[in-house]
């Protein structure tokens, strides 16, 4: 465990401690079960602070969790907990005294509440890591033939063809750069006949004499893909 997490959790200890005995030494003329659950429902709101710094709950690492979807839920609802929670303290120990059963239910109700947020928080999280991943699901071919395609023109300079059939090599690159990702079956089998066209490209070009001919019949073999693939979208 790291320095740090040994720190939190000395001050968790410290802070709990600190409420607890806080509780007891200003409540002496207040029923034994409702101090009890006074302690109670303050630790509830000190612990989901501070568990928060020695969980965080995402990770600036993890591309999904970017997009902080249902981070907010969860913040606002642990701070919207806290304010109802420390109101019905104050206001039911002191400004309209309540039973114990009373102020126990409505504590409950907040809990539960709270529970509900995070149940949601937590959905919204994993919903956004679904999209995010079927999104990159999407994108994975078109990066593969564009990184493909940006190999084709750098090794299409340094071969013998002509500048005609270097200039249309250095286009494919280009073309690949406005086409936009598709869920569609179609736009797959598309993108599969892209990529095996650019493979056959790439390894022609990596030969100390590239077939001109053989290299002109891919380009127009990719360029009619292209066209059709550039008109499949998501709807």
């Amino acid at each position: 465990m790291k320095t740090r997490q040994y720190l939190i959790l000395s001050l968790m200890f410290f802070g709990e401690l600190l409420i607890v005995l806080g509780f007891l030494h200003f409540s002496l003329f207040t029923p034994g079960r409702i101090v009890t659950l006074n302690i109670v429902v303050t630790s509830v709101i000190y612990l989901a602070y501070m568990l928060n710094l020695l969980w965080p709950g995402y990770n600036f690492s993890d591309r999904p969790q970017k997009t902080f979807a249902g981070l907010g839920i969860h913040g606002y609802a642990i701070l919207l907990y806290s304010i109802a929670a420390i109101a019905l303290m104050i206001s039911m120990n002191g400004i309209v005294a309540q039973s114990f059963s009373t102020q126990l239910i409505m504590h409950a109700v907040l809990i539960f509440l709270l529970g509900l947020a995070i149940f949601f928080s937590l959905t919204a999280a994993d919903k956004a890591a679904a999209v995010y991943q079927q999104e990159s699901a999407q994108k994975a071919p078109l990066e593969d033939a564009r990184r493909l395609a940006d190999s084709i023109g750098e090794k299409s300079q340094r071969s013998s063809l002509p500048p005609p059939a270097k200039d249309r090599l250095a286009k494919i690159g280009a073309d690949l750069r406005y086409v936009s990702p598709a869920s569609t079956a179609n736009a797959s089998l598309l993108e599969d006949q892209l990529l095996g066209t650019l493979q056959q490209l790439d390894a022609i070009l990596s030969l100390p004499a590239p077939d001109e001919q053989k290299v002109n019949e891919l380009i127009v073999d990719f360029e009619s893909l292209y066209r059709q693939r550039k008109q499949v979208y998501s709807y």
